[in-house]
Formats: C-alpha cells, sequence, structure tokens
C-alpha cells in the first residue's frame, strides 16, 4: 500500500484573509497561479537530492496540478503522472522514497511446498506405490502431496523480509525548501490579488 506524503503550505492570517474575500473562481485562480512557482524550489531540490544513476527518475520528477475537485485545488510534485508513485516507466521512484521489503512470503512457501511434495511423490515412487499418471488414484495422491505440502509450508518458520529503507528524497527536498517556497507563495497571491483589484 503506498504511503502519500502530504506537505500543505498555507498562507498568513492576513494573507488567508484576503483569500476569503475572492469569489470561488478567483480564490484557485490565486492558488493555481501562485503554487506552481511556490514548488519550483523544491523541484530544484528534489532533482539534486534524487539518487546517483537515476537519470530517467531525475527527468520525471515534475510539477503537476492536482486531481481537480470542488474542496481541492494546487499543484503536486511527483515522479508520475498518477497520484500512484508506483505507476509508470519510473515506478521504482516510489521504492526509493519509501523503501520496500526483500523478497516475497508467497513465493517462499509455495516452493517450500511444491518441494514436499516432490519429497512425497519419490518416496512414494521408490516404494512402487505411486499410480499411473491420469488415474483416479493418482489424482488423489497429488491432492494429498499437495495438501501435506501446504501443511508443512504453513507450519515451517520462514526467513523474515528484510526491510531497505528509503532514500526519501521528495520529502527531504520539500522540508529544506519550505520556508521560501512560502514566500514564493505568499508573494504569488499577492500579487494575482493586486492584479485583480487594478480591474
Amino acid at each position: 500500500m503506498p504511503r502519500k506524503a502530504t506537505i500543505i503550505l498555507t498562507g498568513s492570517d492576513r494573507l488567508n484573509a484576503k483569500l476569503l474575500a475572492l469569489t470561488t473562481a478567483q480564490s484557485k485562480a490565486a492558488i493555481r497561479s501562485a503554487a506552481r512557482p511556490a514548488l519550483k524550489p523544491t523541484l530544484d531540490a528534489a532533482r539534486a537530492l534524487c539518487p546517483a544513476g537515476k537519470g530517467k527518475l531525475r527527468r520525471s520528477i515534475k510539477i503537476r496540478a492536482i486531481r481537480r475537485s470542488r474542496t481541492r485545488v494546487g499543484m503536486r510534485l511527483t515522479t508520475s503522472k498518477s497520484d500512484n508513485a508506483f505507476t509508470g516507466k519510473t515506478f521504482y521512484g516510489g521504492f526509493l522514497e519509501w523503501g520496500w521489503k526483500t523478497g516475497t512470503r508467497s513465493k517462499e512457501a509455495g516452493a517450500i511446498a511444491r518441494r514436499v511434495a516432490r519429497t512425497l511423490r519419490g518416496e512414494s515412487r521408490a516404494a512402487g506405490a505411486l499410480g499411473k499418471k491420469g488415474s483416479d488414484f493418482r489424482v488423489r495422491q497429488e491432492a494429498y502431496f499437495s495438501r501435506l505440502g501446504d501443511l508443512k509450508a504453513s507450519s515451517t518458520k520462514r526467513q523474515s523480509r528484510r526491510q531497505i529503507a528509503g532514500v526519501h528524497f521528495m520529502k527531504r527536498a520539500a522540508n529544506r525548501t519550505r520556508s521560501a517556497a512560502l514566500q514564493i507563495y505568499a508573494r504569488g497571491i499577492v500579487a494575482y490579488i493586486r492584479t485583480i483589484t487594478k480591474k
């Protein structure tokens, strides 16, 4: 399950009061016009902090508009076109940001179950008790081998998966540039409000 890192930049109380005085369309336009330039320092920092040797990932970091809704408006810094960071050609960006676990439990359990079934089949063959392929008796034997294999796999203590820590290059970029982004954001909204009042 992907985790979302959300950083919300808000203005001062005076700035928020000015935004509240605007119509809904005007306030959304003000936020949209101010948000993109405000994220530029974060974009530069994220590209600089992106792990070396990942040129495609570095180029994929872009400022994109958030999904349209009645209540939310703004921009986001992302490595993918969708809201899910684990999709597209740079799906590994999500893993680098948040980390991952090595191996898979299901593959390991399946390997144990198949190994047990293979051993039981070999023992039955050696004892001369393995039925002919395709016979009803052989089908029941294979089902039995499979059940015993699954039982053994579920009771066997498997090696725990190792947690690989994330690099958090996007989060670190956001934290480093938060105050600069907020200043640019506030100036952008004030400039937009001034253009409206001149009209």
